[in-house]
């Protein structure tokens, strides 16, 4: 494993989207059920919204391949919107009570924010070049596990503090909203750079 990888900008932009990532969905699933508990929806109904969700991350993770495979976005802004989708599906499982919002968490979790981790190799690919993919993807699995061990103090004492289950869910909406937000600035940024660059080519006089 190459360590200088964690020098490099553009992989410090995409290590602190993989924590992040980390925070929200490494404890969604132990956190859904006990919201479930919580507002009153059965283990019964909690495992069968688990069963047609994970057919639902089949469907996700294939369309994100295609569309990857396709090029229709850049990869990376591809996995911004999955964080972002993903964020305000849980987001609204927060607000809304019972089996719906449970069921519109784990929709948001499962459809988009585990099709994330299928996409890591273009993203790393796409920013840094396909050379450095292997240590991208090694150091990947070291923040994620920075992540997921923290996750479980964090949301513990957002339960402890508020005695309520739906803290914690605005608590991993916001952490993959704000994975979504780091990357998607980092595209306006080029965006924006690139379009200048456009208009700054257009007016150099020709010979």
């Amino acid at each position: 494993m190459n360590l200088r990888i964690l020098l490099m900008p553009k992989f410090m932009l995409i290590g602190v989207t993989i924590v992040l990532t980390a925070l929200g969905v490494s404890v969604f699933f132990n956190t859904a059920p006990a919201l479930g508990r919580e507002t009153g929806v059965s283990k019964d109904s909690v495992a069968l919204v688990m069963t047609l969700t994970a057919l639902v991350e089949i469907v996700g993770r294939t369309a994100n391949g295609f569309l990857a495979d396709r090029k229709i976005m850049s990869a990376l802004l591809q996995y911004s919107l999955c964080q972002f989708g993903a964020g305000f599906f849980v987001l609204l499982g927060g607000i809304f009570s019972g089996l719906p919002g449970v069921a519109l968490g784990y929709l948001g979790v499962v459809s988009m924010a585990t099709t994330t981790l299928s996409l890591m190799p273009i993203v790393i690919a796409e920013l840094i070049g396909e050379e450095h993919v292997t240590n991208g993807m090694s150091m990947q699995q070291c923040l994620q596990a920075i992540g997921m061990t923290a996750t479980t103090f964090i949301s513990g004492y957002i339960y402890d503090q508020t005695g309520s289950w739906r803290y914690v869910f605005y608590y991993i909406a916001s952490a993959l909203m704000s994975a979504s937000m780091i990357s998607g600035i980092y595209i306006l940024v080029t965006y924006c750079k690139s379009k200048r660059a456009g208009k700054s080519n257009q007016s150099l006089p020709t010979a």
